[in-house]
């Protein structure tokens, strides 16, 4: 008989409304044993009831359960003795009884000959195929007449807990697709632990809701395979890097979320106390905590963090994230590279047991380099001049190239474009919208390279190239302007200042923004499975606002500095090299840290004479410069960003979907909806009223 002819889903049947609102008045328990003979399990008819009706049946359910409630107290639940996981079964447990408990992902039933039913039972480890078997002519079948029937008040996503027996699938059956595909579960016993009556969408649909109504319950989100994947995934990653960090003789110490206002950066999450004008700030980070456990001398440190930052949203940033926060006391930065790559390593070939991509020292780019030009002479960024960004895409070339400028106080940026004449105006327009490059910019200049005028481009280029620049990418001087520009390539000038600010240039964006879509079109080829590990070190340690002019610290004000320029601390502040390091992965910073300013008197000079800081401002961090002062080891540390490191583990396409319960973009929990309003008498508890927002 061929077990797959046309299936129809059972829930769809008459008179199906009538058995599911009588089981949604049951409770967890015997009563949902839909193998005794219940009133739920008899034949109600194909005429849809009346609400009357309706109620009239569950209380005749309810009713006639009592007694059965009363006897079954002392007796150990079914779902308690379960003896497998859905997705653990295997050909090797042929022939074995087993229990399994789970939600239905599909019921469906062969019509020709309504002799054959069958339900996929899915738990956390995956699905199996749960087989139901009618022979009219044997009293003694598989499946009782009851529980025959009561398989028509089965829907989605009811929580089960069914007994059976394992058995091969039949020839030609078999399913490469699924790890349980080998075998099925023939049932004879079966119980409703839950009936799902509120279910806004199923799960195992292949059309899904937009993702603020998946958000909205998440609890049913997170059932979809991929997400529970995801969830696992993170569990193995964080247990591998905890056991390799206690491997190494670090201790595991948790730190207050509650902390103290003080001024880091970002904008803080504060908490009122019932003491009138007095608050915590939630932590944005373990950062000075840590620090003072080195001055208490714990020596090594680390703890999964949860840290809050009140900051825009985007794909990759969450007001409440998590990070794998360490430090160490008496090492150098090379140490603490060394040590975050083993952790790294562990961690990734988790999620990868076959990767060898990981396992070797990662590639080290330095931040900034003297770059000595005819008309300047200046320090700029090595990965803002080749890449135009700090934390730099590395897995494909299109490096950016500097000409002598117009002025001297002006330099030119030249991209070359692979293949970039074949992207039309429209598609130009959005790549250039993207890269923040829109409108009519006189300091942008377009040429797409053809047979007219590709000689001329590659004299302009070869005249003006910069000293100490060349045309190959490796820099062995071998390749040469002829083969770097081409027909059928774009060639952008970007004529900027010399001194360059801010994180990425005009053309670092454009970069990006062209090679996503040269990928998308195949004119670029980016193995998918190739991933370029990056430490990006020597990176300025102050920078000076563009608007106000004021020295703020590139990263924070806890960073020593390279010591050969800590004479320059008073006068020349802007050209002090940090020992800061960022490990970037495919253009994605995953993790950051420094060795930590560890004398008192250096850190007092930083924030008071540097920075600026007021007395009020300064007197906040009192606490660490008093900690520094007790005698605090030369020490540093790192943090990763569990999230986003995961996210690129799970080839997810944002930290949300590695989140078990994420906010939305907007920065709102959609599950319990918040943040939201309190009562009058909270605030009053904390000393707080309300004030309208003046527009």
């Amino acid at each position: 008989m061929n077990r797959f002819c046309t299936l129809s889903r059972l829930s769809t049947q008459p008179g199906w409304a009538a058995r599911r609102a009588a089981a949604a008045i049951l409770q967890p328990g015997r009563v949902h044993r839909l193998h005794s003979q219940s009133a739920l399990c008899r034949p109600m008819g194909r005429v849809g009831p009346s609400t009357a009706h309706v109620w009239q049946t569950g209380r005749r359910v309810f009713s006639g359960i009592a007694s059965d409630m009363h006897q079954d107290i002392g007796k150990e639940p079914l779902f308690t003795r379960r003896t497998h996981e859905c997705g653990q079964l295997r050909a090797s447990d042929v022939g074995q009884r087993v229990v399994l408990c789970g939600w239905i992902s599909h019921v469906r039933q062969v019509q020709m000959s309504d002799k054959l039913a069958f339900i996929s039972l899915r738990d956390r480890m995956g699905a199996v195929q749960l087989v139901f078997e009618r022979q009219m002519e044997d009293p003694v079948s598989h499946t009782s007449t009851g529980m025959w029937d009561a398989l028509d008040t089965l829907g989605a996503e009811d929580v089960l807990c069914v007994t059976g027996t394992v058995r091969p699938r039949p020839e030609g059956m078999a399913s490469k697709e699924q790890s349980t595909g080998q075998i099925e579960v023939v049932v004879d016993s079966l119980e409703r632990l839950n009936a799902a009556t509120h279910l806004p969408f199923t799960p195992t649909s292949r059309k899904l809701p937009a993702e603020d109504i998946r958000l909205r319950y998440r609890y049913i989100d997170l059932r979809r395979p991929a997400l529970q994947e995801n969830l696992i995934k993170r569990s193995r990653i964080i247990s591998a890097a905890r056991s390799t960090l206690l491997t190494e003789g670090f201790l595991e110490v948790e730190t207050p979320m509650l902390f103290k206002s003080t001024p880091e950066g970002a904008r803080e999450y504060l908490v009122p106390t019932r003491a009138a004008g007095e608050f915590f700030a939630l932590s944005q980070s373990p950062q000075q905590c840590k620090q003072m456990l080195m001055a208490a001398g714990v020596d090594k440190y680390f703890q999964v963090a949860k840290c809050f930052r009140d900051e825009d949203l985007r794909a990759d940033r969450q007001p409440e994230f998590t990070q794998l926060d360490l430090e160490l006391s008496f090492v150098t930065a090379r140490q603490v590279m060394e040590l975050v790559e083993r952790v790294v390593t562990a961690m990734w070939r988790t999620a990868y047991p076959t990767s060898t991509v990981v396992g070797k020292p990662f590639r080290v780019m330095p931040f900034r380099q003297a770059m000595l030009q005819a008309s300047y002479s200046s320090i700029c960024g090595y990965t803002m001049l080749k890449y135009g960004i700090d934390k730099p895409d590395t897995r494909f070339d299109m490096r950016i190239r500097q000409l002598r400028g117009y002025r001297p106080e002006l330099v030119t940026d030249m991209l070359c474009i692979k293949h970039g004449a074949q992207i039309v105006k429209k598609d130009m327009a959005a790549v250039r919208a993207a890269a923040g490059l829109t409108g009519h910019t006189k300091d942008v200049e377009w040429v797409r390279v053809t047979a007219d005028n590709v000689q001329k481009v590659r004299k302009r280029c070869e005249e003006r190239l910069s000293p100490g620049e060349s045309w190959d990418n490796e820099g062995d001087g071998q390749e040469t302007v002829t083969e770097s520009i081409n027909v059928g390539d774009l060639v952008v000038y970007n004529h900027r200042p010399a001194k360059l600010s801010g994180d990425s240039t005009p053309l670092g964006r454009l970069r990006l923004q062209a090679a996503r879509f040269l990928q998308s079109k195949k004119l670029l080829d980016i193995d998918p499975k190739r991933h370029d590990f990056l430490w990006v070190v020597d990176f300025p340690l102050f920078t000076r606002d563009t608007e106000s002019g004021r020295i703020q610290a590139t990263h924070h004000p806890f960073t020593a500095p390279v010591a050969e320029d800590v004479s320059m601390l008073s006068s020349h502040p802007d050209k002090v090299r940090g020992q800061h390091y960022d490990l970037v992965l495919n253009g994605t910073e995953i993790g950051g840290g420094s060795i930590r300013v560890h004398q008192s008197d250096v850190q007092r000079h930083i924030m008071e004479s540097v920075l600026q800081l007021t007395h009020v401002e300064t007197a906040r961090f009192e606490h660490l410069l008093n900690a520094l002062a007790s005698g605090c080891p030369p020490h540093g540390g790192f943090a990763i960003g569990l999230d986003r490191m995961i996210s690129i583990l799970c080839e997810a396409p944002s930290i949300r979907d590695v989140i078990a319960f994420p906010k939305s973009a907007g920065g709102k929990d959609l599950t319990v909806d918040c943040p939201s309003t309190v009562d009058a008498a909270q605030l009053e508890a904390v000393g707080l009223a309300v004030v309208p927002r003046q527009l």
